[in-house]
């Protein structure tokens, strides 16, 4: 005004557009920082010109070619163009489990040849020949709902499964590209069933000890697949049957038993796991599809806290605690020319 006083509806105005341009100002930063955090986490582990990778299926194939083989292709083997592949199977020709519904439900185990020429087999009759189960059955989880004895055997003929496939990267390793002084030949290891329907894209470079973010709780592990450095690799995969003894004299292992999910939440317990919002879906022999595996979370009461592998007791609830999710990005850098 004349008379050198400041309009007050001026200054508010002038406010106004200060407060407005400071707001969008942090606004912009935020974005351009999550972005740049985004970027970072996803291309951190971007493979260099020297680096070897490798992807080991394990278990027993079920409707491998018809069901799972299309979608290894597309999701696994496909955004990861250099990687070695090997594999283990049981060579079976049917298989008999009443918890997944099959009764002498046709295997082809063959079939994992369309995938890999880098394949092991062992018959069954191999795999008790090498592996004593009366050691592990005093362990079996009887409070937990598994099908006695079953469900345990499946467990060490996991296990033995990834051990075996494990031992044929190193050998076949070493000897396509010699042993390196010092360092392992593979500098990045996935580990994936060959009985599963993947249903995304998985890059085993985006992360250094990666798990699924399903079918995990507060003591609880997924322990269906996993990627990520060598050493952290090799950790999850290599030697569980020789480290039973040492968990079971753990109080962890005398209150929960040879569960595989409470086994594997105490066997990565001090990797730096990281959980990717990975979804597959257990294929049976029969063809059936398990359709709720990507939702699955372990029940409130499922953790039963007393000393012992016998059967329920009072139930003791504890609220279970969620893992962090990491989300795969939206745009993978391989894209399925479908």
């Amino acid at each position: 005004s004349s008379d050198g006083r400041r309009n007050p509806s001026v200054s508010r105005c002038q406010l106004f557009l200060r407060l407005l341009a400071f707001s969008s100002l942090v606004a912009l930063m935020t974005f351009v920082e999550l972005r740049l955090l985004t970027f970072f986490r996803n291309r951190r582990a971007a493979p260099s010109s020297g680096s070897r990778c490798a992807l080991l299926f394990f278990g027993l194939p079920k409707k491998f070619k018809d069901v799972v083989l299309p979608s290894v292709r597309r999701h696994v083997t496909g955004p990861n163009p250099s990687c070695d592949v090997y594999a283990h199977a049981y060579n079976v020709t049917s298989t008999t489990n009443r918890r997944n519904g099959e009764a002498d439900a046709p295997i082809f185990p063959e079939e994992v040849r369309l995938l890999t020429d880098d394949v092991v087999f062992d018959t069954e009759e191999e795999f008790y020949a090498r592996v004593a189960m009366r050691r592990y059955m005093p362990y079996f989880p009887h409070k937990y709902a598994w099908v006695f004895p079953t469900s345990l055997h499946s467990l060490v003929k996991q296990w033995y499964s990834i051990d075996r496939a494990w031992d044929l990267m190193e050998e076949e390793g070493a000897r396509k590209y010699g042993r390196r002084r010092g360092r392992p030949v593979y500098d990045r290891v996935g580990l994936f069933r060959s009985d599963v329907l993947y249903n995304g894209d998985i890059d085993i470079f985006d992360g250094d000890a990666v798990i699924p973010a399903h079918s995990n709780g507060e003591i609880f592990a997924n322990d269906r697949m996993f990627y990520g450095l060598y050493d952290y690799a090799k950790v999850w995969a290599k030697g569980r049957l020789g480290k039973v003894d040492e968990y079971m004299k753990s109080e962890f292992g005398k209150m929960h038993c040879l569960h595989s999910e409470r086994f594997m939440y105490h066997l990565v317990r001090e990797l730096p796991i990281e959980y990717r919002d990975i979804c597959f879906n257990r294929v049976r022999a029969t063809g059936a599809v398990e359709k709720d595996d990507c939702e699955w979370e372990p029940e409130l009461d499922k953790n039963r806290y007393w000393a012992g592998c016998h059967e329920l007791k009072n139930k003791q609830v504890k609220e279970i605690l969620r893992p962090i999710i990491i989300k795969q990005p939206e745009n993978a850098t391989w894209a399925a020319k479908t």
